[in-house]
């Protein structure tokens, strides 16, 4: 949304109304707390301005990473000691522990024609998946 130097400013003097009645509003509702000595118990407004009603914030929608490009994977960090690869390798399933990114990189970038990428995740020293780098 785009708007413009016209009704930025014309948007700026409405709010800056805006106030004014508030304030005037204030004023008056003081003025008749002073006149009866106390708190003079006042209805709540029948319409509640659009500023002070909270709103659920709305639920974006979980992106997914694009399918443009090799997935960017990344380094190990404490406490993970290991990648766990799932691929498939003519057409059958494979799975294999390893701890460079080196070979995985290479497999990412089609390198080796033979062996499709089908899940990456990270190991800690007990063999339990830590994070999930990338899934087909």
């Amino acid at each position: 949304m785009s708007i413009s130097s016209e009704e930025l400013i014309a948007i700026n003097g409405l709010l800056i109304k805006r106030e004014v009645a508030f304030a005037r509003v204030g004023s008056i509702e003081q003025s008749i707390n002073e006149l009866l000595g106390g708190d003079y118990p006042f209805p709540a407004p029948e319409t509640i301005p659009a500023s002070t009603q909270k709103r659920k914030a709305k639920k974006k929608a979980a992106k997914l990473p694009k399918a443009k490009g090799p997935p960017k994977l990344r380094r190990l960090r404490n406490p993970e000691v290991a990648y766990r690869i799932h691929t498939l390798v003519k057409g059958e399933a494979q799975s294999r522990e390893l701890t460079d990114l080196k070979p995985i990189e290479s497999i990412v970038k089609g390198q080796v024609a033979s062996i499709r990428l089908s899940k990456v995740e990270t190991l800690n020293s007990k063999g339990e998946a830590v994070e999930l780098l990338f899934e087909t």
